[in-house]
């Protein structure tokens, strides 16, 4: 990555801390795990256009997702966890779709 491509990922980076801290103070921890899975879902659709190969696009979101995280978060969560949460999260999407055809939480 260039060093554009660095000052955007910062900027991002800053915008999702101050979001975070707004929505944590209105909405709690559930709104601020909201926030965090929109992104994330964004991420994997930037990914989608971006990279290729599965591992590519997976290293990736995790990267961008950790780097975004406040300091006191990441002391707790290694990139591992967050690959495997964002595995999670795709795999309930998928299997949401899977069920009915539509993405209303129906899937258990």
């Amino acid at each position: 990555m260039d060093n554009y491509q660095y000052v955007v990922l910062a900027l991002i980076g800053l915008a999702i801390v101050g979001i975070t801290y707004l929505v944590y103070k209105k909405k709690g921890i559930d709104g601020t795990l909201d926030l965090y899975r929109d992104v994330a879902f964004q991420l994997m659709l930037s990914a989608e256009k971006r990279f290729f190969y599965g591992e590519e696009k997976k290293d990736y979101v995790v990267e961008c997702l950790y780097l975004m995280l406040p300091t006191k978060v990441t002391a707790f969560l290694t990139r591992e966890d967050i690959k495997n949460w964002m595995q999670t999260l795709y795999d309930d999407f998928i299997m949401d779709y899977l069920d009915d055809g539509y993405l209303n939480k129906s899937y258990k």
